[in-house]
């Protein structure tokens, strides 16, 4: 799942029963804006994988684990995208506890943190788009798919 930081990180979580994601003490892998508290509710557990802000990047969308038929090499892979710069990454983990890869695949045209891409949805078959609330592009759905170049075929809008 995409969990939304404060100031400074941005995370992408496994979310497992028990598990403590460690906010407002520890933001993605960083001091959170917080003091560690005395005591804990279940077991701490850090993010698979999280990002600065900086570059353009400022807010994970949380996304699917893709099931679709179109782009049979991301299968498995988790779908994020960021809502201010607009990258779209897949984020791979083939034990669900340690991060394998990350790849980013596509982009969404940039917005804002009011004005970026706000939400990711899947049809009938598995296949991935996203909501774009503001800025460029602002009330458009796109959906994930693959741009001929001259130079090789990559995953784009």
């Amino acid at each position: 799942m995409g969990d939304v930081g404060q100031d400074t990180r941005e995370e992408v979580d496994i979310l497992l029963p028990g598990k403590n994601y460690q906010w407002a003490f520890i933001e993605g892998f960083a001091p959170g804006p917080k003091a560690r508290p005395g005591s804990v509710i279940g077991t701490e557990q850090p993010p698979l994988w999280d990002y600065p802000h900086g570059s353009g990047d400022g807010c994970v969308i949380g996304g699917y684990v893709y099931r679709g038929a179109n782009f049979p090499a991301l299968t498995g892979k988790y779908v994020t995208v960021d809502n201010v710069s607009g990258r779209i990454w897949t984020v791979t983990s083939t034990n669900g506890v340690a991060l394998d890869s990350v790849q980013q695949i596509a982009n969404m045209p940039p917005g804002s943190v009011y004005g970026g891409t706000s939400s990711m949805g899947l049809d009938a078959n598995g296949e991935v788009y996203f909501v774009k609330i503001g800025g460029v592009g602002a009330g458009q759905i796109y959906k994930l798919k693959t741009i001929p170049t001259t130079e090789s075929s990559s995953g784009g809008r």
